[in-house]
């Protein structure tokens, strides 16, 4: 008896342990997060074993993946589950839905634990356990919108396209440190352990492989003991990858825990790293290596933000932005801005390399095709020419070149929002649907919803704040604060009537100006927008966007744009071809002199 007392006194000991535990584990805070990213310098036994893993993540990928596609059959074919999902959407049926999806093993634990599964099938060392739950992970992202049919069907990951991420769970599966990695492995199975061997007279760190003989190199992981002194190096299952770091001031204050960045760097100062990730690229046809290094903190923040009491309205177009704003002081702001200035479109090369790739591929697959030049259903193994596959390449940089472009200009246009105000209102839209309209090229060349998914995550960061306004409820085009009214505008008409005064107000301009003091709850102030009016007019009269006489009304739409550069250079053209004749005849003429005077 006493026996099974102390039994149950020691069950009930731990059940409370777990619980305890349990309770920390929910209640602990999650520290902020940045990610700075660094270049690699890997040597061709490195990038062979690098590329060994990815092959080996896509299959496991591949394999989670299949099983998804098995169970989602399995579940949308039970009546229970097409009875619930015909319900009101309503909290009871959301929990309905998630029983089912536990039943049938669709929740990211059962992924994690699938992608560990076919991780010990395969029987090698290349791949990790926790790089496996990673893979799991990244299914269950794909799989969980496709679930209810909030997205397309996730595919399986080809030779071609692959995983390019090798990620960790901590520190401890790539290994990072800055100041001075410690030139011993960390504490990893004794079988990853580098071992130091002699070879021409030189010592090296050498791991022993764990490979099938017959696909491994002999001297793979074979690094020099000692790299260059100062070096910031990744430690990754036995290899010492060096970085490609250069000091800057941004790099200091990221890796830095001390606000003076004149400090110098060392291991107490160093801010926790949480985890790493080796990611592959492929830059002007090549492939590099990153490492991207994830930091517990906030990013350090070089440009300056503005204070939340200032304010900001903007009405988004399909390529700039009109904006207004008022700081706490009273003094105003307006202007437009280009959201990618800097983005080359590059339309025609673009569709000159997809003909090419397309003659190609007819040349070198002509089973595949039917007799209307449409592609046979089921057509599978294209061949590729090498030709093809130069020009992909250059299409493919093409379109990198482009998105890191509008990347950088975005995140060059949003510094400079926001050290004009802390609180920004736009006027929300739907960027889907300007796609599918009049807008698709322009959308396509600004990526205007990336810029304000960009804008939103830099002022949550900086602790400022994004308001989306109701375009249905405000009606901000509409809207005439001297009348009170809405007065509905086509969309050719660029310029908004002050009331009967005879004012023309740039269109994108005066719904800036009504964002900037729009609530969604309360509507318009026309109290407070009269009384702002007379300064804001003031500063729209500078940049010719408020005038009292009737505005220019000239039609700027492309064709009427080419047609007037091509008579221009039509003219250009007839001006250099008179110049050349009047050159040609005073030479023949002079010729003519001298000819006379010798004969």
């Amino acid at each position: 008896m006493t026996q099974k007392k102390d039994k149950a006194t020691a069950e009930q000991a731990d059940a409370a342990k777990q619980t305890d535990t349990a309770e920390q584990a929910g209640t602990a805070k999650q520290t902020d997060t940045f990610v700075v990213e660094l270049g690699l310098s890997v040597e061709d036994q490195v990038n062979w074993q690098l590329c060994k893993v990815l092959d080996l993540q896509r299959h496991c990928y591949n394999g989670v993946m299949s099983f998804a596609h098995k169970s989602l059959k399995s579940m949308r074919s039970n009546k229970g589950w097409q009875a619930a999902y015909q319900l009101p959407k309503t909290p009871e049926r959301l929990q309905k839905l998630n029983e089912f999806c536990k039943k049938y093993h669709l929740t990211e634990f059962d992924f994690i634990k699938q992608a560990t599964r076919v991780c010990k099938a395969m029987h090698r060392d290349d791949m990790g356990a926790h790089e496996a739950q990673c893979i799991g992970r990244y299914v269950w992202r794909a799989v969980e919108p496709y679930r209810f049919k909030q997205s397309g069907m996730p595919r399986f990951k080809s030779a071609s396209r692959g995983i390019n991420t090798i990620s960790g769970t901590d520190n401890n599966d790539i290994k990072f440190d800055i100041v001075q990695l410690v030139h011993n492995a960390p504490k990893t199975k004794k079988k990853r352990m580098p071992k130091e061997e002699v070879r021409n007279g030189r010592s090296f760190l050498v791991t022993d492989d764990n490979y099938k003989p017959t696909k491994i190199k002999p001297t793979c992981h074979c690094l020099p003991k000692k790299p260059k002194a100062d070096r910031p190096l990744v430690y990754w299952r036995g290899a010492f990858i060096p970085i490609r770091y250069k000091e800057t001031p941004y790099y200091r204050a990221a890796f830095s825990k001390d606000s003076n960045p004149d400090n110098p760097l060392t291991v107490d100062n160093l801010k926790r790293v949480k985890f790493c990730r080796i990611v592959r690229r492929s830059l002007k046809g090549k492939k590099r290596w990153f490492v991207q290094i994830s930091l517990e903190g906030k990013p350090p923040v070089l440009h300056p933000r503005a204070p939340i009491t200032d304010c900001m309205g903007i009405d988004p177009g399909p390529q700039k932005i009109a904006y207004f704003a008022e700081k706490a002081s009273g003094k105003m702001f307006s202007g437009n801005l280009a959201v990618a200035p800097h983005v080359e479109e590059k339309a025609a090369e673009k569709r000159r390399l997809q003909r090419k790739m397309a003659r190609s591929m007819r040349f070198m697959n002509p089973d595949k095709y039917n007799a209307n030049g449409t592609v046979k259903k089921g057509a599978r193994n294209w061949r590729k020419s090498n030709h093809y596959l130069k020009c992909q390449a250059k299409y493919r940089e093409l379109c990198r070149k482009e998105a890191a472009t509008r990347y950088c200009d975005h995140g060059t246009v949003i510094n400079r929002i926001l050290a004009i105000a802390g609180t920004i209102k736009i006027e929300e839209n739907n960027y889907r649907a300007f796609q599918r309209s009049w807008f698709g090229r322009s959308i396509q060349h600004s990526g205007m919803g990336s810029f304000f998914a960009h804008l939103k995550r830099k002022a949550a960061s900086a602790g400022l704040e994004v308001i989306d306004l109701d375009p249905v409820f405000l009606k901000l085009s509409q809207y005439d604060p001297e009348r009170d009214e809405y007065v509905k505008k086509p969309l050719k008409q660029r310029w908004h009537e002050w009331g009967n005064t005879g004012i023309k107000v740039d269109r994108d301009r005066m719904s800036a100006f009504l964002a900037c003091y729009a609530d969604n709850q309360t509507g318009h102030d026309r109290t407070l927008l009269l009384s702002k009016w007379s300064a804001a007019e003031a500063l729209l009269r500078v940049s010719d966007q408020c005038s009292q006489k009737q505005p220019c009304t000239i039609n700027t739409s492309r064709k009427v744009l080419k047609r007037i550069r091509k008579r221009r250079k039509m003219q250009l053209q007839r001006c250099e071809d008179s110049r050349a004749q009047g050159q040609a005849k005073s030479k023949t003429k002079g010729t003519g002199k001298r000819s006379d005077v010798n004969s």
